[in-house]
């Protein structure tokens, strides 16, 4: 068998074979570089236009690296692969193209996403149309009359008072337009030229060009145009993330708003939600959010945006090791805004507090022209110059005084310190002219700083700006924040607690409860879903024992066995509200119907453990101990609620455990099923009672909620529902008698 020649290989097919192949040399690549910028230029500009740019790329590139000289092997090898005489030159031009390509791509996950951040476009200049000039130059006679129009229209579709009383949309583009272009077009001839002669002679030919105001304008709507890109991009960057990694987080940015007039702002978007639909905002609550995350970031900010030029950064002292992102913006359902004013606690005390402060600065005038002057006697930051703030001189400027009294700034730092110096710079005044109550300006008074209330002022002037734009319905009330000191030790000798007594079977008929009885009170029959505010816990009477028997809510005592009275000695004074009382009634109006079942471990007499609160099982497995309530509090509530919620709706029939529904219809005979939770003994429906009260319980101000409205509103109509339902307990009845009777034999009958 004959052996292949050596040095003779096997020909390839016409156009499969790339003969040349490799990288470009150092001063190859640096020529393609400088070419680079002005393609990367071209190719941000909508459609790709590289007629002009290969042409000249070319011409130099090979003059500066010209193609070799092939020998005549060379020449008959390209011949017998079906290479062409100017095949190897168009083999560079290929890959020159591939370079440039390779080095301006913007890369994808695979679905078309893009994972580069690229927020802007660079847009040539456009000649505007007719009646978009033409409403330019008659904006204000314009303006009203199209809004009527939009306001006729959209009040002759509407039929009913609640539509009719909805607020009225803004005029969308395309009605605007519309009406633009009628008026424009029933304009007489010479108007319509004029428009067009003023069209033509004001038309930009390049961006950044124009006026000093227009560069402004142009630049806050580049910032507003990426803004508006930014959300959805995270969204994207974050779907991305979880489909690929299996990870969840949030974003969240904080900078200049163009469309609140520069004032700073914040926006988180989260991803990942839980079983009830919950992100990690809801479960960290927005209390927390605000308080641990936002604040600090926007007062971070506030030192590295200007004021008064919220797109110019401020010096920085020392150059930062980190970079920050930039600004955020507008927001779906899963972004959230920041606050607009602090979610301070309700004072409730009587407490006059700084009311002659208050009318001293209500009988002068206004500090606006003083603060200005002494803002000018200090050009720059302090943090900018490098050196610690002269605080006297700073101080002595401000104390003025003036004839209807005297305002010493010393006095209100002297009682509430400042934890930093004040950055005159940042806050040069706090009185902006925003509408305030005499309530609100007593609460600003009492501000530790003036840094405070220049923050808190801004923020109520944006939002006096978007309650006249028609974006928010009512301003945010200013609630006073509690001064720590005196007050917390008062508190503390309120919660003191007393031993309460303990109090016999025989006793407890002749025993005085401190409550009203259930037959005089002006309680609503089945509430329902009635909408009401949870009720906040006096911590005098959780503290204090109040016990109420049986017989003050209207119970007669040999009605009722021992268990029962003990829920209710210790149930009562854990909400002092008369819709508790009320809802307590309604669960023993429960046992009475079930036959007041003793305590059992079998199904038909236990709730579910699937999601419950895990501190009901330590306490159940403790014995139960009643000087031993499990707290709720602030550290707790979050996990506490989420789990409660949870174990809630596994109680509940198929038909509302997804949306815990309230609507009857369709729902009857066969659907009625209750008996997830139409179960008595203490291991019944009781321990939802008990970890209603616990719940309640651990409420300490209006501030902490946690949603224990929703969860009362709810159990009161699942047990309205229960007790007015018609199905029968498969638990027998017991006589009156057998109360505290002991549990029946465990033996089976043979």
């Amino acid at each position: 068998m004959p052996t292949k020649p050596p040095g003779k290989n096997k020909k390839a097919k016409p156009g499969t074979n790339q003969a040349l192949r490799g990288t470009f040399t150092a001063e190859e690549v640096a020529r393609l570089e400088g070419w680079l910028p002005q393609y990367l230029k071209i190719k941000r500009v909508p459609g790709k236009k590289f007629a002009d740019f290969w042409g000249p790329l070319f011409q130099e590139y090979f003059t500066n690296h010209p193609m070799p000289t092939l020998t005549p092997e060379e020449l008959a090898r390209d011949v017998a692969q079906g290479i062409p005489a100017e095949g190897r030159q168009l083999t560079v031009q290929r890959r020159i193209k591939e370079w440039f390509n390779n080095h301006s791509r913007v890369a994808t996950s695979g679905t078309g996403k893009r994972k580069l951040l690229d927020l802007t476009k660079d847009t040539s200049p456009r000649m505007l149309a007719l009646y978009q000039v033409y409403g330019q130059m008659n904006k204000e006679r314009l303006v009203p009359i199209i809004s009527k129009e939009w306001a006729d229209k959209v009040m002759s579709g509407e039929h009913t008072d609640n539509e009719k009383a909805k607020l009225l949309a803004k005029v969308p583009i395309d009605f605007w337009n519309s009406a633009l272009r009628r008026t424009f077009n029933a304009e007489p001839a010479d108007v319509q030229k004029a428009v067009d002669v003023w069209r033509r002679e004001n038309r930009a030919t390049e961006k950044g060009h124009g006026s000093k105001y227009e560069n402004s304008v142009d630049q806050a709507e580049a910032y507003h145009q990426a803004q508006q890109a930014l959300v959805p991009t995270m969204q994207i960057i974050l779907e991305n993330i979880l489909d690929q990694t299996k990870m969840i987080g949030f974003f969240t940015v904080v900078g200049p708003q163009p469309m609140y007039g520069g004032n700073i702002g914040a926006i988180t978007i989260f991803s990942g939600r839980n079983q009830i639909g919950h992100d990690f905002g809801d479960v960290y609550t927005a209390v927390k959010w605000k308080e641990n995350i936002e604040d600090p970031l926007l007062q971070f900010a506030s030192t590295i945006f200007s004021r008064h030029g919220a797109y110019t950064p401020l010096p920085s002292v020392t150059p930062s090791t980190r970079s920050t992102p930039g600004p955020s913006t507008t927001t779906p359902k899963d972004v959230r805004e920041a606050n607009a004013l602090d979610l301070l606690p309700i004072d409730q005390d009587s407490d006059s507090d700084g009311d002659e402060e208050l009318h001293e600065y209500l009988s002068q005038p206004s500090k606006q022209a003083v603060d200005s002057s002494a803002a000018e006697a200090v050009p720059t930051s302090p943090s900018s110059q490098g050196h610690e703030p002269d605080t006297p001189e700073i101080v002595e400027d401000r104390d003025e005084t003036h004839e209807g009294g005297d305002v010493d700034v010393d006095d209100t730092q002297a009682q509430y310190p400042p934890q930093a110096p004040v950055d005159i710079s940042l806050a040069p005044t706090w009185d902006n002219g925003a509408q305030i109550t005499l309530e609100e300006c007593r609460v600003l008074m009492a501000l530790p700083s003036d840094i405070e209330r220049a923050r808190i002022m801004t923020i109520r002037l944006r939002d006096c700006q978007s309650l006249k734009d028609g974006l928010i319905e009512r301003l945010v009330p200013i609630v006073e924040k509690p001064v720590p000191g005196a007050k917390q030790a008062a508190a503390k000798k309120k919660k003191a607690k007393v031993k309460p007594v303990e109090v016999t079977k025989k006793d407890r008929g002749n025993k005085q409860s401190d409550r009203t009885k259930v037959s005089e009170l002006a309680l609503s029959p089945s509430p329902g879903h009635s909408d009401y505010s949870v009720p906040i816990p006096s911590t005098a009477a959780i503290s204090v024992s109040s016990h109420v028997s049986s017989q003050a809510l209207g119970i007669n005592d040999s009605a009722i066995p021992t268990w029962v009275e003990e829920f209710l000695e210790h149930l009562s004074p854990m909400c002092p509200d008369e819709r508790w009382n009320s809802l307590l009634v309604k669960w023993v109006d429960l046992e009475r119907q079930l036959g007041f079942p003793i305590k059992g471990r079998g199904k038909a007499q236990m709730l579910s453990v699937t999601n419950r609160p895990t501190q009901i099982g330590v306490w159940i497995n403790a014995n139960r101990p009643w000087n031993k309530i499990p707290p709720i509090g602030p550290g707790a509530s979050e996990d506490y609620s989420t789990s409660w919620w949870l174990w809630w709706r596994s109680l509940q029939p198929e038909w509302r455990r997804l949306d815990l529904s309230c609507d009857l219809r369709g729902h009857g005979g066969s659907d009625w099923n209750w008996d997830e939770s139409r179960k008595g003994s203490q291991n019944g429906f009781s321990i939802v009672i008990l970890s209603l009260g616990w719940w309640f319980a651990g409420l300490k101000t209006a501030k902490g909620k946690w949603g224990c409205g929703s969860a009362m509103k709810d159990v009161e109509w699942v047990l309205d529902q229960m007790l007015a339902s018609s199905a029968s307990a498969t638990l027998g009845k017991r006589t009156h008698g057998d109360a505290s009777s002991g549990p029946p034999s465990k033996r089976g009958k043979k």
